[in-house]
Parts: structure tokens; C-alpha cells; sequence
């Protein structure tokens, strides 16, 4: 491969402009780096980075095809090119481990820094990647070029989505830069070297007497890109360019330009793409105004995705919108249980009118855009050209009205709209408003009343939550509703209640399992108040417990509407196992709630679990119980109205309140004792 000597000069220039813009950055005083000379070197030494990964490309596409030159395979070109970026990615880590030696900083931090370095590796390594994917000059340069471009475009929608910030922080920094600690980020940076990388695989296909007709209409391309990008920063004054993100035309259209490249409309597009090309085939005469009216077409479908994408934006930013919608998604997925007593219901029925249903839901669309355009399209085929024109003015009218409606949104929004749930500042009152008394239970103490009210007042506002509690009847009615004579509970009507109180307790785990996890960094406050710790628990159990009565009493009402009224000796039975279970649940999940506490969200459906260790906790502890449940519950079958059944149903309940009592008097020592891990792990954010 002969050395080019222009890109050893370019090399050149970069190290200076490189050299030029750490030595001013580093010398020059704080007062003085507002001033315009200052600002204008470190624009100037900006250059310096793109420039190298440009090279890289450039050099990596020259190195790949002399090794093919000699005999090598595009593969092994392009495991050569990985190698080498792997390499440079390592050197970044040892360059930062000599830094970290020489000036200090913060280990690990200091360490997994992202800088230049780690950008070029991982570029060059992209770069070896995409190599072997195409042969030929022009199939390589559509490879390059596409994915930069996919780096440039996705840039701004990856670095500013919210799942970003779940990542832990040296990976975070691979996505996007951080003010103070990293430049450099995996987007957009590696579109320079990909673009490189594609001007490299051209310069090697050209021979040494036109390589210089070559540069110089790269550089006259290079010339035209940066006239470009100045004309399009410096639009005609039509506003206040300090309102761009607000008020510019511009801003506008990239917005819609953004949702042409949505995957769904581009799919839809590809659509509309082939349904132009039939026409074309099918009536050539007609293929210029079937283009126009659905272009027109496309235009409306991207508005109005746009459209509802903005207002859904606005509305799934409340709490409660994004429940209510969790909720019917949830319903819906559990709708799909009834697919099967459905078909086993309606299998063999005929239902009248279905066969026209197409006809109807063909009439239905007629004035929406799919029939318009295709109204549109159809006049001038039929040889009724003015039969068209209502049908493209009403398209045209859908179009206007959902523009209209996203300008209204993004008007709002970038005019001051806040998504954020609190409500608007009120003027205060001329005087303090009366204290509300909180709840007055008979015989409990104030604290715990005041903890039962507080648990509850969370549940209800806890979407999530709520939702539990419907979940045991729709399974009651899902197997009541099957249509068949098979099944456990079809057999065995019985033990519909006593199964269905099992699943209501299997329900409430993340309540009371987690006891601590809605109050989150709150929970330091329960240590400073003059209460016993023991008194807060007490009262979570109370609500948890109430919780689970009125679900068994909601299970109790369902089985007697869909099935049976259970026999009274079986509710017995049924209630004595429940005064053995809860009590010894209650009192491990408050020892899992110290030793294993999570943070959860009351308004979000992915944040309502416990730990994994907690849940499989829960699972053998439960099992053990409702094993002896079981027990107990045959053992009232078999010695039905002795005094045996006496024995086997209230002894257990007594031995559960003593276990009970026997762990809750020691929680304020196990809480104290575990203090620092209960407050560290509820105040972080998974």
C-alpha cells in the first residue's frame, strides 16, 4: 500500500489543533474564558477529534483492502480491523490508568472515564464489523453511509430516552456524554470514522493519477456540507432565534421529519410505495395523481401519529392516566382467558349477520382517510375525474385538522406546559386551615391508627394494588365460565373457597413481605418518632390484614354467586386455617421486610415487587403453611362434629398468635439493629 503523504499532514494538523486546545484550556484564567478569542480557539480545536476518527476510518478502509489485495478474504480483512480497534480501546484503559497514577482522581471513576481513545477502539471496531457485509465499492459505501447516517439521526432520540439513566454510570457514558467527566459518547461519534471509512474504500479503487481529481471533489463535497450546515444555522430572521425551541418553522419540521423515520410509518410508507408502483403498472395515465393523492395520504397518517404520540405524551405524564391505562392493558392481557370458554361456549352456534361484517366495517371507512384516498384514486380510473375532487378536499381537511392540533401541543409544551403532576401554586389562605383529625379506631392506640390509616390511604391510591383485588374473581369466573364438567373445582365445588382464600394471600406478598417499600427514604422518620417500632409494625399488619378480610370476603361472595354456598363446615375449617396462616405470615414477612427491604412505586406496575430472595422466601414459608392448612382441613372432614375438630382447627391458631407475638416483641432490636441497611436500600432508585 503506498504511504499518502496528504493524510500524514492531516494527521498532523489534528495533533496540533489537539495540542493547541488542552494547552489553552488549561493556561487560560477563568476570567478570561468568556472572551471571544478564547472561545474561538477551543471552536477551532473541536475539530480535532472528529478529524482523527475520519482518519481511522480512512486508514482501516486502505489497510482492509490491501489485505485483500494480497490474497486475504473480506472476513479476514475485517477480523484484522477488529483486532486493531480492540487494541486501541485497551490502550485507552492503560493511558488512563498512567493518568490516574500521575494525578490522582477517584477510583473506579477515573478509571472507566470515557474519552477519545475509547470512542476510536469501539469505532474501529464497528468499522471492522460492517467490512465484510459488502464486496463491492458502492455496496460498501451504502453500508458506511447508511450507518452513519442511523448514528447522526439516532443520536439525539438515544441520548435523551428515559431507559438511559437506568444504566450504571461507565455505561451510561458510552450513550451519552456527561457534563463535566466525558465529550465523548458512542452517539454520534462514530459516524465520522464510518464516513472515513467509506472515503478510504474509495481512494483505494482509484489509481495514483486520479487520486488527486478524487480529493478534490471530496473536499469540494466536504466544502458544500459545511456551507450547508451554516446556511441551516442561520435561517431568515421570520422569529426571534432565541425562540427556536418554542416558535421556529424549523423546529416543526424535524419534528414531522422524526416521524417519517418511526419504524411503523416507514413500514407504512414501504406500503403506500408499492401501491403506487401497482397503479403505475396496472394505469400508467393515472399514476400521477394516485401519487399525489397518497403522498397526501402519508403526509396525514404522519401527522396524526405524531399527533397522537404528543397528546399521549401529555396525558401518560400524570400518576393516574398511567394507572388507569395499566389497568385495562392488564385486563386485557387477562381477557385472553376467556378465549377458551368462549370457543367452548360458542363452537357450534351460527351467528346471524357475521358474513356481512366486512360490508359494514368497508362502510364505516368511506369517510375516514383510507376511503377518501381511496375515493381520490379511483375517479379518474373510472373515467369520473371530478368524483375525486370532494373526497382529496376532505383528505386534505383531515390533514389540516391534525395539524392544527399537534401545532396546539407543541405550542403548549414548548411555551411553559409542565407534565409534572403537582398541582398549580394557590394563593394562601388568610389564615391556618383546622387540623383533620385522623381515624378513631375502638381499642387500638393512636399510633397505630394513624399508621392503618396511612396504609390505606397509599393502597387507594395505588393502582396496581387495587387491581389484586378483582384478580381472584375473574379467576373464578374464568373456571366458572368453561363450559365443561372437568377441572378441580368442577369436581369439587368444596374447595373453590378455601383455594380461593389461598390465592388472595399469594396475592398480597409485596405487601406483606415488603412492609417498608412504599415509604422508601421516609422510613428513617418511623426512627425518629416517639413511638416503638413495634407499634409501626403493627399497625402495616392491621392493613395488610384487613386488606386480606375483605378479599376473603369478596372470594366468599364469588363462590356463592358462581358456584355453591360453601358448607358451614368448610367456612370453619376455611377461617380456622386462616387464623393459623396469617399470623405466622404476617411475622416473617416483618423479618423479611427488615433483612430484605425493596424500594417500590405505588404508580408503577414494575415497581411493585420485592426481592427476588423475599418472593422465594415467601413461596416456602407459604407452602409449609398451606400444607398444614391442608391438613387441618382434612382432618375437620374426618372427624366432623367431635371435639377432635376443636383441637385440630383453634390449636394451631393459638400456636400462630404465640409465634406472632414472639417476633413482634423483638422487632424494635432487629430494627435498630438493622438500621443503616433498611434506610440505604429503601432510598435507592433500581
Amino acid at each position: 500500500m503506498t504511504r499518502r503523504g496528504y493524510l500524514d499532514w492531516l494527521r498532523g494538523v489534528a495533533t496540533l489543533l489537539m495540542v493547541e486546545a488542552h494547552t489553552y484550556d488549561a493556561w487560560t484564567s477563568a476570567a478570561d474564558k468568556p472572551d471571544l478569542p478564547y472561545k474561538a480557539v477551543i471552536a477551532l480545536g473541536g475539530f480535532a477529534a472528529p478529524a482523527f476518527l475520519f482518519l481511522a476510518g480512512v486508514a482501516l478502509a486502505l489497510g482492509s483492502t490491501s489485505v485483500e489485495r494480497s490474497g486475504a478474504s473480506a472476513a479476514e480483512a475485517g477480523a484484522r480491523a477488529r483486532r486493531r480497534g480492540w487494541q486501541v480501546f485497551g490502550l485507552a484503559f492503560l493511558f488512563r490508568l498512567q493518568a490516574l497514577a500521575i494525578s490522582g482522581g477517584r477510583f473506579p471513576q477515573a478509571l472507566f472515564k470515557v474519552d477519545i481513545l475509547n470512542v476510536l477502539g469501539l469505532s474501529m471496531v464497528l468499522v471492522g464489523a460492517l467490512w465484510p457485509l459488502a464486496v463491492s465499492r458502492k455496496g460498501r459505501a451504502v453500508v458506511f453511509i447508511g450507518m452513519a447516517a442511523t448514528f447522526a439521526v439516532l443520536a439525539p432520540v438515544i441520548r435523551s430516552a428515559g431507559w438511559v439513566d437506568a444504566l450504571p454510570d461507565w455505561l451510561e457514558m458510552y450513550v451519552r456524554s456527561f457534563q463535566g467527566r466525558s465529550s465523548f459518547s458512542l452517539f454520534p461519534w462514530p459516524a465520522f470514522a464510518l464516513v472515513g471509512a467509506m472515503v478510504g474504500a474509495r481512494l483505494s479503487t482509484v489509481t495514483s493519477a486520479d487520486e488527486g481529481a478524487l480529493t478534490k471533489r471530496i473536499g469540494t463535497v466536504g466544502l458544500a456540507l459545511v456551507l450547508a450546515g451554516c446556511a441551516v444555522s442561520l435561517p431568515p430572521p421570520f422569529f426571534d432565534p432565541r425562540a427556536y425551541w418554542t416558535e421556529a418553522p424549523a423546529y416543526f419540521l424535524i419534528r414531522l421529519a422524526y416521524g417519517s423515520l418511526d419504524p411503523a410509518t416507514a413500514v407504512a410508507s414501504l406500503w403506500l410505495l408499492g401501491i403506487d408502483i401497482g397503479i403505475g403498472i396496472a394505469r400508467p395515465r393515472a399514476l400521477p395523481w394516485a401519487t399525489i393523492v397518497l403522498l397526501t395520504f402519508a403526509v396525514v397518517n404522519i401527522l396524526l401519529a405524531r399527533t397522537l404520540f404528543a397528546w399521549l405524551e401529555r396525558w401518560l405524564a400524570q400518576r393516574r392516566t398511567r394507572e388507569i391505562l395499566g389497568i385495562l392493558f392488564f385486563l386485557f392481557i387477562l381477557s385472553f382467558q376467556l378465549i377458551g370458554p368462549l370457543i367452548a361456549a360458542y363452537e357450534h352456534r351460527s351467528i346471524p349477520g357475521s358474513r356481512d361484517l366486512g360490508q359494514k366495517l368497508s362502510n364505516a371507512q368511506r369517510p375516514l382517510p383510507p376511503g377518501l384516498t381511496a375515493a381520490a384514486i379511483a375517479g379518474p380510473i373510472r373515467s369520473q375525474p371530478s368524483s375525486s375532487v370532494v373526497p382529496f378536499v376532505l383528505l386534505l381537511a383531515y390533514g389540516i385538522a391534525f395539524l392544527w392540533l399537534l401545532n396546539f401541543r407543541l405550542r403548549a409544551e414548548y411555551r411553559g406546559a409542565s407534565f409534572s403532576e403537582s398541582a398549580r401554586r394557590k394563593a394562601l389562605p388568610s389564615g391556618l386551615p383546622a387540623p383533620r383529625p385522623g381515624w378513631n379506631l375502638p381499642g387500638v392506640p393512636g399510633a397505630i391508627a394513624a399508621v392503618f390509616e396511612k396504609e390505606l390511604r397509599y393502597l387507594s391510591r395505588s393502582g396496581p394494588m387495587l387491581f389484586t383485588l378483582i384478580v381472584p374473581l375473574f379467576m373464578l369466573a374464568v373456571f366458572r365460565s368453561s363450559g365443561k364438567n372437568e377441572g378441580l373445582l368442577a369436581r369439587t365445588p368444596e374447595l373453590t373457597f378455601p383455594l380461593g382464600a389461598a390465592y388472595s394471600l399469594l396475592l398480597l406478598t409485596n405487601l406483606s413481605y415488603n412492609n417498608f417499600g412504599a415509604d422508601g427514604g421516609g422510613t428513617q422518620f418511623f426512627f425518629a418518632s416517639p413511638v416503638r417500632f413495634r407499634q409501626i409494625v403493627m399497625g402495616k399488619n392491621l392493613a395488610h390484614a384487613a386488606v386480606f378480610v375483605l378479599e376473603v370476603g369478596l372470594v366468599w361472595l364469588g363462590t356463592c354467586l358462581l358456584y355453591r354456598l360453601p358448607s358451614l363446615g368448610v367456612t370453619i375449617a376455611t377461617l380456622a386455617g386462616i387464623l393459623f396462616v396469617v399470623p405466622i405470615d404476617l411475622a416473617a414477612g416483618n423479618l423479611f421486610s427488615i433483612y430484605s427491604p425493596t424500594r417500590i412505586e405505588a404508580g408503577v406496575f414494575g415497581r411493585q415487587r420485592a426481592s427476588l430472595t423475599t418472593v422465594l422466601a415467601s413461596f416456602a414459608v407459604r407452602g409449609a403453611l398451606f400444607g398444614v392448612g391442608a391438613l387441618m382441613l382434612w382432618f375437620s372432614r374426618t372427624f366432623e362434629n367431635s371435639w377432635v375438630e376443636l383441637l385440630v382447627l383453634w390449636l394451631p391458631a393459638v400456636f400462630a398468635f404465640a409465634v406472632y407475638a414472639f417476633v413482634l416483641d423483638r422487632v424494635d432490636g432487629i430494627a435498630l439493629g438493622h438500621r443503616e441497611n433498611l434506610i440505604s436500600n429503601l432510598r435507592r432508585r433500581e
